[in-house]
């Protein structure tokens, strides 16, 4: 029975079209899912002082991304077969949060206040109920960027438990020892649902 399960999971991997990219550390075979609003500036500090850019994350003041995004491997970059092996081997996680304190944040960071057409929470839920199609990453459902029908997760972290999931999958991939998650700091965005 597990042989066959796990054929079907190998067949499933060999299938997966990812629409948003994974990002990889070969040295502690971990496979991390960002999700835009759940803490992925901090993740990425830490997935760079594990990669032995920095020493701490407290050394890393300006925006993560770029520095991400050029510097660390993502899962689509490999081959076929190098995908599939580290979807079946590697620590897969994902962070999580309520989907309307998420997109509630997405709003207040993203659009409010801003030069924008959309005036209201409300209109703002409207026009992405309306353009599902090349939506924001910001607001794109987890099942759109992460697959979490399709690849099994080891590790589903909540925002209401960040810190004590963060720190458990350090210490499962054995990096508690290099670094620590930094507390979480709002980026000036309010998570009260007060608005819904």
């Amino acid at each position: 029975m597990a042989a066959e399960r796990g054929k079907i999971q190998t067949d499933n991997y060999r299938q997966l079209q990812l629409s948003h990219e994974m990002y990889v550390d070969d040295k502690y075979k971990l496979i991390y899912c960002p999700v835009p609003k759940v803490a992925t500036s901090n993740w990425r500090r830490v997935l760079m002082v594990m990669g032995g850019r920095y020493n701490s994350t407290a050394e890393i003041k300006d925006s993560t991304w770029g520095i991400y995004k050029k510097k660390f491997k993502q899962l689509g970059s490999f081959d076929l077969e190098g995908r599939v092996r580290r979807l079946q081997t590697y620590t897969k996680i994902i962070f999580v949060r309520h989907p309307f304190e998420r997109l509630l944040t997405a709003y207040r960071d993203k659009i409010d206040g801003k030069n924008s057409k959309i005036q209201s929470f409300q209109s703002f839920v409207r026009f992405v109920l309306s353009h599902q199609k090349n939506i924001d990453v910001h607001w794109q459902t987890y099942e759109e960027l992460c697959k979490p029908c399709d690849v099994h997760y080891d590790i589903i972290g909540k925002y209401e438990t960040f810190t004590r999931d963060a720190n458990h999958v350090l210490r499962k991939i054995k990096a508690d020892d290099i670094v620590t998650f930094p507390d979480l700091e709002p980026h000036g965005t309010n998570t009260s649902l007060s608005l819904l």
